[in-house]
């Protein structure tokens, strides 16, 4: 079996530097990620190039909405990977784009699925005393060679580290503050594409909490158009 080194990145500074240098030291596989994701929303969805900038330009305010920070960061990942932030906010949406309102999404309901499942271990049920959660991520056979490991050391909130298909902003991972977050996707009669806050986004927001109310505060609060499971841990 042929494992994946997959890069870490270390970022730093204001979110537009974080985003710049995330940007320009993954860049090809951002690059590589946006004509993936193009190519496939126009095979399963019938979505030429511009109709999917069009449609991932009204993220662009429910994201601000949610986070100016986190817009910011997106910014300077589309500078330094040098494409447009259309392109970056259509892969932050990939979740929303493959998902819902899509005959995939209407197949899948009307049939098993067999997708990502996330697990947790409360402190007093563990052998050394810590909480332990984890996840596996059934995902695209060969994706994950253009997946990044994240470090951010961003100013005001939390350090994080997390896993991410190059290009986003927000998956799974944990932060210095002791919180740690899985995520995988579900399925319902509901989902619609609407331009609201991505899942992924709001990942990168559960992230940014100090705590455990926060992070309920955070989620219970964000309004978003597609079903999705996080499951947060607390170490501290």
């Amino acid at each position: 079996m042929t494992q994946t080194k997959i890069p870490v990145i270390s970022i730093s500074g204001d979110p537009y530097q974080c985003g710049y240098q995330y940007g320009s030291m993954a860049a090809e596989a951002i690059r590589f990620n946006i004509r993936w994701y193009l190519q496939r929303w126009q095979t399963d969805l019938n979505l030429d190039r511009n109709q999917v900038l069009d449609l991932a330009s009204k993220f662009f305010h429910a994201v601000a909405s949610f986070d100016s920070r986190i817009l910011e960061e997106m910014e300077g990942i589309a500078a330094g990977a040098r494409v447009s932030l259309e392109e970056v906010l259509a892969i932050n949406a990939r979740y929303e784009f493959i998902w819902a309102g899509s005959r995939i999404c209407e197949d899948s309901l009307r049939c098993p699925v067999a997708e990502c499942t996330s697990l947790g271990a409360a402190s007093e049920a563990t052998a050394n005393g810590h909480t332990l959660i984890g996840q596996n991520w059934d995902y695209a056979v060969g994706h994950g060679q253009w997946c990044v490991i994240v470090e951010v050391c961003q100013s005001g909130r939390p350090n994080l580290v997390f896993h991410a298909e190059a290009g986003t902003v927000g998956h799974k991972g944990l932060n210095s503050r002791g919180i740690g977050l899985c995520m995988t996707a579900l399925l319902s009669a509901n989902d619609r594409f609407q331009p609201k806050v991505p899942f992924l986004v709001l990942c990168r927001g559960l992230l940014n909490c100090r705590s455990l109310e926060e992070v309920v505060d955070t989620a219970e609060r964000t309004s978003c158009s597609v079903s999705g499971s996080c499951l947060v841990g607390n170490g501290q």
